[in-house]
């Protein structure tokens, strides 16, 4: 059964739809742990520790760093500094001016950090690991609680069936009384005490009834 299916059940306040013809339990269970946003965030959170630890692990492998540039500069130093000005009036004797281009391509490789990178790898994996426990903890618990909403929709769906047979036998039990009593064969009070118990049996099926709906409710919830 779907939550929309569900959520029109308790509207119409049909409360005694059985969900053992529609759904079973070890399905409400896979379904509380599939699409539930508690398991869903818990396993992002562990996926994201993991993304750490291939970060962590980057410290074992090489790099190659690539830089390049290129510019005016205006150099003065000793190899200019008899250098004439191009013009008298530049003031840049004894310097050159050039345009500069440059590229570098350096490799590295971590030979030894101090077990920096081993330490940091090693931290990463617990916290993976401690998020996966933390998430499998999350799925038992909403499997348990999916198993127990479960069997309270069923428990309150038969307790509503119960006590709308029961009223219906106070029911078929009062038209038997009137007819009696119209024929002179029953007291007048015996209908009065009939009504009573069939108030009461009507009483107990209102109060199923909103149990069933609470019971719905919890079992939207849970899956």
């Amino acid at each position: 059964m779907n939550k929309l299916l569900l959520a029109a059940v308790i509207a119409a306040g049909a409360s005694t739809t059985s969900l053992s013809h529609a759904i079973g339990i070890n399905e409400a269970m896979s379904k509380a742990i599939a699409s539930h946003p508690e398991v869903l965030s818990a396993a992002a959170e562990q996926q994201s520790i993991g993304k750490r630890i291939d970060a962590a692990r980057a410290g074992y492998k090489p790099t190659l760093d690539f830089t390049a540039g290129t510019g005016y500069e205006w150099t003065k130093n000793s190899s200019t500094r008899f250098r004439a000005a191009r013009t008298p009036t530049s003031g840049k004797q004894g310097s050159r001016d050039m345009w500069r281009n440059e590229t570098r391509l350096m490799a590295t490789q971590m030979l030894f950090d101090g077990k920096q990178t081993k330490a940091r790898v090693g931290q990463e994996t617990s916290r993976f690991e401690a998020a996966g426990f933390r998430t499998l903890d999350v799925k038992n618990q909403l499997a348990l609680r999916a198993a127990e909403a479960y069997l309270f929709v069923l428990r309150s769906n038969e307790q509503v069936a119960l006590a709308q047979a029961n009223v219906e036998t106070h029911q078929n039990y009062l038209s038997k009384i009137q007819s009696r009593t119209q024929g002179g064969r029953s007291a007048g009070s015996d209908i009065e005490q009939v009504q009573g118990r069939l108030a009461l049996a009507q009483a107990n099926l209102e109060e199923a009834k909103g149990e069933a709906q609470q019971a719905s409710a919890a079992y939207l919830e849970a899956v």
